[in-house]
C-alpha cells in the first residue's frame, strides 16, 4: 500500500485532502503524527461512521477524548445507530493521574456517547499489559487504533509512553498513520480488537 510520506503541516490543507481522500475511496496511508493531526483525522473517520466504532487506547487520555474537536464528533455520533467499544490497555490509580495527566472517566464518556458505549481495560494498572498478534511467525506489538465500520483506520505504528498524555505539552508527536479505505487492514485490527474485547473486564472507575 503507498504512503504520502510528505507531511502536510497545514491543518487546513491537510483536512481538504482527507476529504478528497475519501471521495475518491483511496487507500493511501496518511501521516497522522500530531495531536492536531490525530484530531482531525479521528473526527472525520467518526463523521462517516455507520456502523461500528472500535478503539483500543493506552490510556484514553483526555487532552485527546475529550477535546472540543472529538467532543463535537460525539453529539453526531449519538444521533447514530452506530455501535462502540473501547478497550483500554491502561487503568490508572488517582495516583498516577496527578503524574501522567488526566484521563477521561467511565462516566464522562458514557455521558458523551450515551448508553450504545461499552468499555472494557486489559488489566489493572501494569506496563507488561500489550496486545500482540502472530503476523507472519513475528509476534508484534498492538499499538493505539481507531477502526471504523472494517474499512477505514488510524493506527500508531511507534508505541509512546501512555500515548499523548505520557509526553510534555511540546512533544505530541507519536508515529501514526490513517487511510480510508483499506479493508484488509482494517479487518486484521477488528479481529485482534475482539480476541482481547470479549475475554477482558468491564471498566469500572476506582
Amino acid at each position: 500500500m503507498e504512503t504520502i510520506e510528505t507531511y502536510i503541516e497545514n491543518l487546513d490543507e491537510y483536512s481538504k485532502m482527507l476529504l478528497r481522500l475519501r471521495e475518491e475511496k483511496s487507500s493511501l496511508k496518511i501521516k497522522n503524527d500530531s495531536l492536531d493531526h490525530a484530531k482531525i483525522l479521528v473526527t472525520n473517520l467518526f463523521a462517516h461512521a455507520k456502523n461500528e466504532i472500535l478503539i483500543y487506547t493506552s490510556s484514553l487520555c483526555s487532552l485527546f477524548y475529550l477535546s472540543e474537536e472529538l467532543k463535537a464528533s460525539y453529539e453526531e455520533i449519538k444521533n447514530k445507530d452506530i455501535s462502540i467499544k473501547i478497550l483500554i490497555q491502561y487503568k490508572f490509580t488517582k495516583e498516577e493521574d496527578k503524574k501522567i495527566g488526566q484521563h477521561a472517566s467511565k462516566e464522562k464518556m458514557e455521558e458523551l456517547f450515551g448508553d450504545k458505549i461499552e468499555i472494557k481495560f486489559l488489566e489493572d494498572t501494569s506496563d507488561k499489559n500489550k496486545i500482540t498478534y502472530n503476523f507472519e511467525n513475528d509476534l508484534i506489538v498492538i499499538n493505539n487504533f481507531t477502526v471504523v465500520d472494517g474499512i477505514s483506520f488510524r493506527y500508531e505504528r511507534q508505541e509512546t509512553e501512555k500515548g499523548f498524555c505520557g509526553q510534555s505539552i511540546e512533544q505530541k508527536f507519536t508515529k501514526a498513520f490513517g487511510c480510508m479505505k483499506d479493508e484488509q487492514t482494517a479487518k486484521l485490527l477488528r479481529e485482534v480488537f475482539y480476541e482481547n474485547f470479549e475475554n477482558h473486564h468491564l471498566f469500572t472507575d476506582s
